[in-house]
């Protein structure tokens, strides 16, 4: 009887002693270092797809096939009547703005042979461009073609394509600014027809022009005159 006690009291011990300790796994089923359980897999996301290709090849051909023998777009040969047109200057104004948004348009495509082509003749047009001071008073027009050609004429210099370019580009970039700053209102905008000194959105783009222009760090300074 005492043998059968003793024996209990000590499976007892042994059982609360099992209790107390976690259960270790198995060695085997641990994983290894550097082999971890990989974490459960994520959606990916949504693939952005662009269902606008055809329209921008379209445009592209079109801007391609009617460039003129010597590189411009856009002169208005014939003058609508809801234009007021000013001067003859008005007529160089538009083909100087319209080629350098077009020289601009094929700049943001992948190169090609025929793009390339394409832009040389433009810069080389834009370089030799005929010059648009503000004829008339109440004719605003040449503000848009400084702008846009002060920004056609930075983006083909950082265009190793058109490095041999460069200088000229550069000289006339700069006369096109001159002419910028030579048109700013006193307040520091450039006025547009709502016959007050700014407009906004003319301003933003002009202020745009001139910081691509002098880069980070430089400032523009009026010319002596």
């Amino acid at each position: 009887m005492r043998k059968s006690l003793l024996l209990i009291a000590g499976l007892a011990v042994a059982a609360l002693s099992a209790c107390g300790k976690p259960a270790q796994p198995n060695a085997a089923e641990q994983p290894a270092p550097g082999n971890a359980a990989p974490a459960p897999e994520k959606s990916a996301p949504e693939k952005f797809e662009w269902r606008q290709q055809a329209e921008l090849d379209k445009a592209v051909r079109w801007i391609l096939d009617n460039q003129k023998k010597k590189g411009d777009w856009g002169y208005m040969e014939e003058r609508p009547y809801d234009i007021y047109l000013g001067s003859i200057n008005s007529l160089h104004v538009w083909g100087n703005a319209s080629t350098a948004l077009c020289a601009m348009g094929l700049m943001m495509q992948p190169p090609t042979d025929e793009i390339d082509g394409a832009l040389t003749l433009a810069l080389q047009y834009l370089i030799e461009a005929p010059d648009t001071p503000r004829a008339t008073m109440d004719t605003f027009y040449n503000v848009w073609s400084h702008a846009y050609m002060v920004q056609a004429m930075c983006q083909a210099m950082q265009d190793a394509r058109f490095k041999e370019l460069r200088p000229r580009l550069k000289k006339r970039a700069e006369h096109e600014l001159r002419r910028l700053l030579d048109h700013q209102s006193l307040d520091g905008g450039w006025g547009y027809y709502d016959f007050t000194y700014r407009t906004p959105a003319s301003q933003r783009r002009h202020q745009h022009q001139l910081h691509h222009r002098r880069g980070p760090g430089r400032h523009a300074r009026r010319p002596h005159r």
